[in-house]
């Protein structure tokens, strides 16, 4: 009589001490609704399907080039694949730069990502052109040019560079000097030379 007893408490108290389970949820997912109010919803499923926008796609060979205007000097051109340079949005677009070409330290008012598309990009940071300080870069490579960040550079060979951004792409030249590098170089060739007979390594 007494071990039924004993049984009978042993059953009541493990029913008391176990957690309490609502049609097969436990408590503690019941408190943690109760806590963030309700389930999240995706962001999407909530938009007017009108209001999105449509995707952009062109192709390399239908790109509409045109001389490159501004402060930067005469023989690059560019090609707009996205939005404004000129306005406050995002913007995408390409800069076709022949062989040899250089250009002067200047910056911009936002950050630009640099992607190298085809040929070697030089690119170096700094307020003055330093043939010392360029490194090349090649298709696939990636680089950032920070807001205000002064920058100057190439082209080794025929070369595409992609830019994206927040306009106004705008460059604002920092220091006008740009060395008197020998022009239509052989692009399988290295160091650099100039009129004056001394050469310049890039750093590859």
């Amino acid at each position: 009589m007494r071990n039924r007893r004993i049984d009978r408490y042993r059953r009541a108290t493990a029913a008391q001490t176990r957690p309490t389970i609502v049609r097969g949820v436990p408590l503690l997912g019941w408190l943690l609704l109760a806590i963030t109010g309700c389930k999240p919803e995706p962001a999407s499923t909530n938009r007017d399907p009108a209001s999105v926008p449509p995707s952009t796609w062109l192709r390399a060979d239908a790109l509409e080039w045109e001389p490159a205007r501004g402060a930067l000097p005469a023989g690059m051109s560019i090609a707009v694949l996205q939005g404004d340079p000129n306005g406050t949005g995002a913007y995408t677009l390409r800069a076709s730069l022949p062989n040899g070409y250089l250009f002067p330290s200047h910056r911009h008012a936002t950050d630009q990502q640099i992607t190298v598309i085809a040929g070697t990009f030089l690119f170096a940071q700094g307020e003055r052109f330093d043939f010392v300080r360029l490194r090349a870069h090649r298709p696939g490579d990636f680089l950032t040019a920070p807001a205000a960040g002064a920058h100057f550079g190439g082209a080794e060979g025929e070369t595409v560079v992609q830019f994206h951004g927040i306009g106004p792409f705008d460059p604002q030249v920092v220091d006008p000097f740009v060395p008197e590098a020998v022009l239509g170089f052989d692009a399988d060739s290295a160091p650099y030379g100039s009129r004056t007979g001394r050469t310049y390594a890039i750093i590859r």
